[in-house]
């Protein structure tokens, strides 16, 4: 049987956070949240963040975290963190308070992920990052959640807004893995390693996802669940004060593009 206090929610941005079941995450769940959970419809997990772990390309760190900033009166966030010292220099800009830096429980678990790494060629995503971040805050129980390692055909809980998509992808919301930088082999051989230690227990919340078939599904348990109220959350990232205009970075990327096809 699982506290309720033991269970930490590491929730990324898939679309499976939708369909958590009652009682697969309590209220009272140390909750950590990833990258744009704020363009989320609804309080999926409640207003508590205990952790906003927050990662990604750090060139759009200043708009997140600008467009984050908006909405952090309908949050408590807590503390926040991330495993990228340009994300954190940004993010110091916006929240002077709450800063956790990043940590790994052993020398082990750094090994590992440094490892997989140089055997792939690749870089692990933020959720993995975050987990690894609850993992050393003592997480016995770790419940994965939006963590859909990009295997469906949507790509968020959220559809992307044009600033968004502009910034990192036309077709961003059906894209999956960004192949230059991750990959799906690499975060299932990771989740599946991270999972055979004594002092972890990883879940996740539905059995058709990719980590369904190597991590077991969290199963209900008594206690209060998170008020799920719905909002109306921004229609996309807006832009951060000394920064370039995000307008002026979309006519950039287009002008670069079009450049590309008589090179």
């Amino acid at each position: 049987m699982i506290l309720a206090f033991d269970a930490f929610v590491i929730a990324g941005n898939g679309p499976s956070i939708k369909y958590i079941k009652a009682g697969q995450v309590l209220a009272s769940d140390f909750m950590v949240r990833t990258n744009n959970f704020f363009f989320e419809t609804k309080y999926y997990l409640g207003r508590r963040v205990d952790l906003a772990f927050m990662g990604g390309d750090p060139r759009v760190a200043p708009y997140m975290f600008s467009t984050l900033a908006e909405c952090k009166d309908e949050y408590q966030i807590k503390s926040w963190s991330s495993h990228r010292d340009k994300v954190v220099q940004t993010g110091m800009i916006h929240f002077t308070y709450g800063y956790t830096p990043m940590l790994y429980k052993d020398r082990h678990i750094k090994a590992l992920v440094n490892s997989l790494s140089e055997k792939y060629g690749k870089t692990l995503t933020t959720g993995a990052y975050a987990a690894i971040m609850a993992h050393a805050k003592g997480g016995k129980y770790l419940i994965l959640a939006g963590i859909d390692l990009y295997a469906g055909k949507d790509r968020y809980s959220f559809r992307p807004g044009s600033n968004h998509e502009a910034l990192l992808g036309k077709g961003l919301a059906k894209k999956g893995f960004d192949t230059r930088l991750h990959c799906k082999e690499l975060e299932l051989e990771f989740f599946e390693e991270f999972n055979k230690r004594d002092d972890v227990e990883l879940m996740c919340i539905d059995q058709s996802s990719l980590l369904g078939s190597i991590i077991p599904i969290a199963p209900p348990r008594q206690g209060s669940l998170p008020v799920v109220d719905l909002r109306t959350p921004p229609k996309d990232w807006i832009n951060a004060k000394g920064y370039i205009p995000m307008s002026a970075l979309r006519f950039y990327r287009k002008a670069r593009a079009g450049w590309k096809r008589y090179e």
